[in-house]
């Protein structure tokens, strides 16, 4: 058995996937499941257990090309998928696993996909009110409790990313990631991520542990303890061993 799932173009949703992935292995455990991907989330799913094979989708958020996502979709019919899982609602984004002839294609039936999806479920917000709980539903009934999303890293790994950040070898960050693509209208307020960086230490996070934000630090309580650093989607990643 073969999956293909068709991840949502943003970093933020790739995470609330994992569920999902975990439900498929664990309903599934000997299928092979690959992800068609954007490239800024392939170091996320190349952390994520479940994933086997990261395949990427060069289309830009917005960009529909027919005649390239119909030529992807008939390479990818060499595959032999068995089912595909799309997460996004939009029209375009099950064209591929249409043109790829797959069998079972599942999602939500989104922007009218009477014709691209054959196994389409019906949202029901009252029932589903998160999109980790959308995306889970997708492979059935959901169980009492949802897989919890994590990612793999190894202490080379690691230990590479608090280098290249400058920080103590013994150092156990926590991660936050205030951004969005969109600016104000997709993301928390800055007092609300720096409200959580205060709270943390305090109350969750075990004895050395620190916490690392981007974002001014003018509206950190304590800027000298938290302070702003770059980074990467894989280099957060590296020491992200649980992600919640």
């Amino acid at each position: 058995m073969k999956i293909l799932v068709v991840a949502p173009s943003w970093i933020g949703d790739t995470i609330l996937a994992q569920p999902l992935l975990a439900l498929l292995r664990r309903n599934h455990p000997t299928a092979r499941i690959e992800v068609l991907a954007a490239a800024w989330s392939a170091p996320l799913l190349g952390r994520m257990s479940e994933v086997d094979a990261v395949i990427a989708n060069p289309f830009r958020h917005g960009d529909f090309s027919f005649g390239a996502r119909r030529a992807l979709g008939h390479r990818l019919a060499s595959a032999d998928y068995s089912h595909a899982y799309v997460l996004p609602n939009s029209w375009k984004s099950a064209l591929v696993p249409y043109f790829a002839r797959i069998p079972h294609r599942i999602g939500y039936q989104g922007e009218s996909r009477y014709l691209l999806l054959n196994e389409r479920h019906r949202l029901d917000p009252a029932r589903h009110p998160q999109l980790v709980q959308r995306y889970a539903a997708l492979a059935g009934p959901l169980p009492a409790d949802l897989p919890q999303p994590r990612l793999n890293s190894t202490p080379e790994q690691q230990q590479a990313a608090r280098t290249a950040l400058g920080l103590p070898a013994a150092a156990r960050p926590v991660v936050f990631c205030p951004g969005a693509e969109y600016g104000p209208a997709k993301r928390w307020p800055a007092r609300h991520f720096a409200a959580l960086a205060d709270w943390s230490p305090r109350r969750r996070i075990p004895h050395g542990w620190s916490a690392r934000t981007r974002m001014p630090p003018s509206a950190m309580k304590s800027p000298p303890r938290r302070r702003a650093r770059r980074s990467t989607c894989a280099g957060a990643a590296r020491w992200n061993r649980r992600s919640t």
